[in-house]
């Protein structure tokens, strides 16, 4: 055990990576990906304020990079991160599998082509009239649930007006008063 312990504190030391700037940095993207000839911007943020002026995209499926831009937009604080940019890359129209490092950080791999939302609509309508929406909310009172539920009908006849929800609501609301 301890020659186990010995040996991966060993690989952590040497390891050529930096925790600190994974942690600190991050590339949000468009996790759908984006089409070839839509506006396409990714946004770095940090909680270092490490700020960048140009980043790289990298083919996904070669490691290869091919596109480099510093078409860098600042932007003040956002949340818990001290630094934000935009970074633009809207003249890449290549379909293809890609990733942006810049500042230390990696961003997820994503796809640029014509095909990117195909059946994303039919998908979260599936998923949504199934009830696995529900299964990540967190609990709730039954008749709030079974509210939900009716939301979601497959028959939009069936679904509550907008008004009708309102009701309902206030009732559970006064039900639960003292």
């Amino acid at each position: 055990m301890k020659k186990l312990i010995v040996l991966l504190s060993t690989i952590l030391v040497l390891s050529p990576t930096d925790l600190t700037a994974e942690t600190m940095n991050h590339i949000r993207i468009n996790q759908l990906g984006y089409l070839t000839q839509s506006v396409k911007t990714a946004v770095f943020v940090s909680r270092d304020n490490t700020e960048v002026d140009s980043f790289e995209l990298y083919d996904a499926l070669t490691d290869k990079p091919v596109y480099m831009s510093y078409n860098v937009r600042g932007y003040d604080s956002y949340a818990a991160f001290t630094n934000a940019e935009r970074l633009s890359f809207s003249d890449l129209t290549k379909p293809g599998a890609y990733y942006i490092v810049a500042g230390g950080a990696r961003s997820p791999s994503f796809r640029v082509g014509d095909d990117v939302y195909d059946g994303t609509a039919d998908f979260l309508l599936r998923y949504m009239r199934h009830g696995a929406a529900r299964d990540g909310l967190p609990p709730m009172p039954e008749q709030v649930a079974q509210l939900l539920s009716r939301c979601f009908h497959t028959d939009p006849e069936e679904r509550p007006s907008a008004g009708d929800i309102a009701d309902e609501l206030q009732a559970i609301r006064d039900q639960d008063l003292p």
